[in-house]
């Protein structure tokens, strides 16, 4: 609180000479105004003054520094905490301290009678709908803010009008914006502290000028400065700082990037992007202009056809004279048919023998699935599309991947007896594991017969029934199927 004071106290005399080591100050000369001043005429002697925070003593050759901090306030001194308006303060020894906390009934400190009141004279404050007032320390309801569209707003001692969302309002260089709940934000600074219009800030200084900004969705927008404003540039989806190798024109895609000022942005072309420019138009559209029909080619654009007999468009893409437009198609009766534009051309029977939405020949039903290769084909609006890719060593069955079909085995590089069980692998048991010499054909083998014997095997299917395999012991190993055609046969099991 005190900041540069003085302190006129007087010690004794004895104190004063050992001090100053003055003799006119133990009292051995001239007692005037002139011996109680430092010899630089600068303080009066033992005097004391703060000094950020730090105490200075007069002495008898000028102001010295002390070891000793400054008291921050004078003993017995009341004030309001600051930062918790409901407490008193004291000083004690040159520091604050607490003296009392207010109560929940008056709960604020007041800064002139240093008491606890119930509130500041003139202060709001809102409570549930109703804009709340101080009057002589007291609080009133000053406004009830009923319906809706009203809230209260404390800030400015009123009941608003609720706003629309991101709704924005501009006044002496500062702009609110409408959040969610339909309440102003406080106001922030404009960029260059004014207000264009009652809802934008001045946001740009230099004419023409690009730039990459930030909208609500967190995305990079390329603006271009007009009159004061950053305008958002026509086709262009997003931006990215710096050139990032796209210094000429290119196509990625259906984007053209461009580079311009050292922003990178991309425009969607929406027709296609072929040689680093947009389509015109969409390749193979047909339109009737100016009395002649024109046809897309990429990438040229719109290439003449013929000219109307009668002169005259009809719509967009028809002549006058036409009976049809050109190169539609219709479906009648099982048979395909295209317009020239004076008349209807057939092309083809349909396979199935009838027509899809009296355009097309009928493909397929729509849901229906079949197998091509290895993908099983779905039919979407008359056409077939790759619905799903089967496992690499699968294939398509009926409507189905499937890993295997019927009765066949295999082994595994890990040696086991793998088995094909309802189109799927199934393993029937590892070979050595079991305690057999390996896997050959599906089977487990062991070496423990007489080269050139052949013997018999009944094994039990996966369906029940028993299956009789004939073997060949070719190498002193058991197990070895039998080469097909087999020229030997097991007889039935007893």
């Amino acid at each position: 609180m005190l900041n540069q004071f003085s302190y006129t106290k007087r010690v004794g005399l004895i104190i004063a000479c050992l001090l100053t080591i003055s003799i006119t100050a133990c009292g051995g000369g001239d007692t005037g105004e002139e011996s109680k001043m430092s010899k630089d005429g600068e303080c009066i002697l033992k005097d004391r003054e703060c000094r950020d925070g730090i105490e200075y003593f007069c002495y008898y050759d000028g102001w010295k520094k002390t070891n000793n901090t400054c008291p921050v306030c004078e003993d017995g001194e009341h004030k309001c905490a600051g930062e918790n308006p409901d407490r008193i303060q004291k000083c004690v020894k040159g520091k604050w301290e607490i003296d009392k906390k207010c109560s929940k009934d008056l709960p604020v400190c007041d800064p002139v009678n240093l008491e606890c009141i119930e509130c500041v004279d003139d202060s709001y404050k809102c409570t549930n709908d109703e804009l709340i007032h101080c009057v002589n320390n007291h609080w009133e309801v000053a406004e009830k803010c009923l319906g809706a569209s009203k809230y209260c707003d404390a800030e400015n001692k009123t009941c608003a009008t609720r706003c629309k969302q991101n709704q924005t309002q501009c006044s002496d260089g500062k702009i609110s914006t409408c959040n969610s709940n339909g309440m102003w934000e406080a106001p922030k600074d404009c960029p260059y502290n004014v207000c264009l219009t009652e809802t934008r800030c001045k946001e740009c200084e230099t004419e023409g000028e690009y730039a990459c900004i930030y909208d609500r969705m967190n995305l990079q927008v390329l603006k271009i400065c007009e009159n004061g404003l950053l305008t958002p540039v026509d086709g262009v989806s997003f931006c990215l700082p710096g050139c990032a190798g796209a210094e000429e024109p290119n196509c990625h895609g259906e984007r053209l990037w461009k580079c311009y000022n050292n922003i990178t942005w991309a425009v969607y072309c929406k027709n296609g992007c072929v040689n680093d420019q947009c389509f015109e138009c969409q390749p193979g559209a047909i339109r009737c202009i100016d009395g002649q029909m024109e046809e897309c080619v990429s990438p040229d654009g719109w290439k003449f056809i013929e000219r109307c007999q009668s002169g005259t468009c009809i719509d967009e893409s028809s002549c006058s004279d036409y009976i049809c437009q050109y190169r539609k198609t219709k479906c009648e009766d099982g048979k395909q048919y295209h317009c020239t534009g004076h008349e209807w051309i057939f092309d083809y029977d349909c396979e199935q023998g009838a027509c899809y939405n009296d355009t097309l020949c009928k493909l397929c039903e729509d849901n229906e699935i079949k197998c091509e290769g290895h993908y099983t084909l779905k039919c979407l609006k008359n056409a077939w599309s790759a619905s799903k890719s089967c496992a690499e060593d699968g294939h398509c069955l009926g409507k189905n991947c499937v890993d295997c079909e019927g009765t066949q085995r295999k082994c595994s590089k890990d040696g086991d007896e793998v088995v094909c069980s309802y189109y799927h692998w199934k393993t029937v048991r590892n070979c050595i594991e079991a305690g057999y010499a390996g896997c050959d054909n599906g089977y487990c083998y062991s070496c423990d017969c007489s080269p050139g014997e052949y013997y018999c095997e009944y094994r039990k299917q996966s369906d029940g029934s028993t299956k009789a395999i004939y073997h060949h012991c070719s190498d002193g190993c058991r197990m070895r199927v039998c080469p097909d055609p087999c020229p030997y046969q097991c007889p039935p099991q007893s």
